[in-house]
């Protein structure tokens, strides 16, 4: 049913926006992120131990300054060939939705993904 402008409730909240500044969109898309590395995250290794080793990790110490500084030169061509795919979230790196393991946890994850070894496609759903 037809209702004018100035009796019509819907028409000014329909013209209201919520987000009106750069902050509250950052915030959304950190909440996302983080919520990416929640879930894929191995169970077998929490997202604090994830954090704490990969802060140790050199290699991962010198892509999150890269991501920081923007400055891919040193970089090896394996890291620059997904350079638009990495991001950083604390100290954890991600490429696109997976999270980086620092090489002293690489050991324990490839373990725990092959218990119970069921085929190619299940022990990659399981890393």
């Amino acid at each position: 049913m037809y209702c004018p402008g100035s009796i019509n409730i819907a028409d000014p909240l329909s013209r209201l926006t919520v987000l009106e500044n750069n902050q509250q969109k950052q915030n959304v898309a950190e909440v996302y992120i983080r919520f990416v590395v929640e879930q894929s995250t191995p169970c077998v290794i929490s997202v604090q131990q994830l954090e704490a080793e990969s802060s140790q990790d050199p290699a991962l110490q010198q892509i999150r300054q890269v991501i920081n500084t923007g400055n891919w030169s040193d970089c090896s061509k394996s890291v620059k060939a997904v350079k638009d795919k990495m991001t950083k979230v604390g100290q954890l790196v991600l490429r696109g939705t997976r999270t980086i393991p620092p090489a002293s946890l690489q050991q324990k994850l490839i373990h725990a993904a092959h218990e119970g070894h069921q085929g190619i496609v299940k022990t990659k759903a399981r890393l």
